[in-house]
């Protein structure tokens, strides 16, 4: 039996999810890993790949389906809509032991517990800045910010540093949200990690690759 040490639930009953790892006694596995794709099919079915399910013998992965009543848990505890997830969210998630024989192999998930982290988080910490958007900019292909704040001036940026969002660019909420270029607004308080190129004009210009609301 597997007892959940997940955090704290905000709006959902614990012991609904205690019950959801209990159900009928069964051991159930666990596997951390980031989503590589997902499927449009319906039920719906995200490979899971990382270090952890390689080394447990599954180089290409686990695909796991997750069904419309299937238990997803955002890492503040609420409830989280399935039609959120996307490519490169960490997850955690329970599954009976039997899967097919296929590669990569296909298994239910019983509890998917998000943990909050992505495959942005590789980014360089010193490619990024604290501030607070001033202005935005949009126009047919892109979206331009410009990031002002303390931290920024400590560098030397008195007038802030303006950023190109593309199609590219990630953009999510401080517990892993997927968040689009018409829900920021000027005097949000946002985390921006860039390219390391930036232009010598005034203000200078980079292209955003993540932004984080905090």
């Amino acid at each position: 039996m597997i007892n959940y040490s997940g955090p704290s639930t905000c709006g959902v009953d614990e012991d609904s999810i205690q019950d959801t790892i209990n159900e009928e006694e069964i051991e159930y596995l666990n596997f951390t890993g980031f989503i590589t794709s997902i499927s449009d099919t319906e039920p719906m079915t995200i490979l899971l790949e990382s270090e952890e399910i390689r080394s447990a013998g599954y180089d290409k992965g686990i695909e796991f389906v997750v069904l419309p009543n299937t238990t997803i848990v955002n890492p503040n505890g609420g409830l989280y809509d399935i039609e959120n997830l996307q490519e490169n969210m960490e997850l955690r998630i329970f599954c009976k032991p039997t899967m097919t024989r296929s590669i990569p192999p296909i298994a239910q998930a019983h509890l998917v517990q998000m943990t909050g982290n992505s495959k942005n988080d590789s980014i360089q910490a010193e490619n990024s800045y604290n501030g607070t958007i001033s202005s935005i900019q949009k126009s047919d292909d892109h979206t331009n910010i410009m990031l002002e704040g303390d931290e920024l001036r400590a560098d030397g940026h008195d007038k802030g540093i303006r950023y190109t969002l593309t199609s590219n660019t990630t953009i999510e909420d401080n517990v892993g949200n997927i968040l689009n270029s018409d829900d920021l607004e000027e005097g949000m308080e946002i985390q921006v990690f860039y390219g390391p190129v930036m232009t010598s004009s005034y203000p200078p210009m980079g292209q955003a690759n993540l932004i984080r609301v905090l």
